[in-house]
Order: structure tokens, then sequence, then C-alpha cells
């Protein structure tokens, strides 16, 4: 029997709650477990140690990136989406990086308004396109469909039963 993938979750919530259910029904038939902040729950560590903590723990991450950087986590001069994406690559965790299509529509309040944020989120894109091949969406329906693919070709070049990123620290400049 194939083991199921613990699939982490990265990217805002509030422009993507649509796409995070989606993904979430999508992969939830082939039998893998998603893992997101929306659904820890009460915890007694802080929001980012649990989400970091996840990550270590998980076997991929989904990155999906739009046109918000996200809230900072306390603390941190990051977003968290850009903290979990950190500490998977740092684990040696295989990336599956998603942009909204530049063409997708995009309700205002789901555009970054800080110029500060918006050169981290720049930044952060340039970072993950020179680390990764990126894929970029319109819809929901073609993102989801996008995530099937890539999680499969990740059980493909890794073995269902292997063990994902185990024992393998990256050191990020």
């Amino acid at each position: 029997m194939a083991r199921r993938l613990r699939i982490f979750l990265c990217g805002t919530f509030t422009d993507f709650h649509s796409e995070r259910r989606a993904i979430l029904e999508g992969i939830a038939s082939p039998g893998h477990r998603l893992v997101s902040m929306e659904w820890f729950g009460a915890h007694p560590d802080t929001p980012i140690e649990v989400c970091l903590a996840q990550v270590r723990e998980c076997d991929v991450l989904i990155v999906i990136v739009g046109h918000r950087y996200g809230s900072y986590a306390p603390k941190k001069n990051r977003s968290f989406s850009e903290l979990e994406y950190r500490e998977g690559y740092n684990y040696g965790k295989p990336c599956l990086v998603f942009f909204l299509d530049k063409d997708a529509l995009v309700h205002p309040d789901h555009v970054e308004s800080s110029s500060k944020k918006k050169k981290k989120l720049k930044k952060w894109k340039k970072k993950l396109r020179a680390r990764h091949t990126v894929a970029c969406f319109k819809s929901v329906d073609s993102l989801v469909k996008q995530v099937k693919i890539g999680l499969q070709r990740v059980e493909e070049e890794n073995g269902p039963c292997t063990p994902i990123g185990a024992g393998f620290r990256r050191t990020e400049s």
C-alpha cells in the first residue's frame, strides 16, 4: 500500500480561501493528508512555531503566491508564508510552487498595498523562480489540476514509500 503524503499548504489565506479549500478536496481523493495553519486549532506554542514544526514533519510543500505578501510573523521581518517556505526548503522538502497568473482577475483587496511588502514579495518571487520551476494558474480548477500533477510527479520521482527529504538540511543564504 502506498504511503500517504503529508502535504503542507503554504500561502496567504484571505486571498486564496477558495483555492485552499479546493486543494484540500482535490488531494483528499488520492488519500494524501493536507496540513495547513487554519486547521491547527488551540496550541500552547506560538503560531509560527507550530507552523514550522508542521513543515518539518511534512513530505512536500505546496506554495501558492499571488499579489499579497501576507502577515508578518511576530518578531520576524518576514511573512508566515515565506518563513514556512524557507523552513521546508532548508529541510530539503520538495516544493511545488504556483503563482497566480499576472493576467488573472484579482479583487483589489487581494493586491498588496504596502510598498515595503510589495518589495519583499517581488524579492521572494524572484528567489522562488530561481530555485523552482513555477507553474502559473488563472483559476481554482487549473490550480487543483496542476497540484495533482505535481504531487504525482513527486511520488514518481521519490517513490510512494520513501521518506522525502529525511535527514537533509540546507542552509539558506
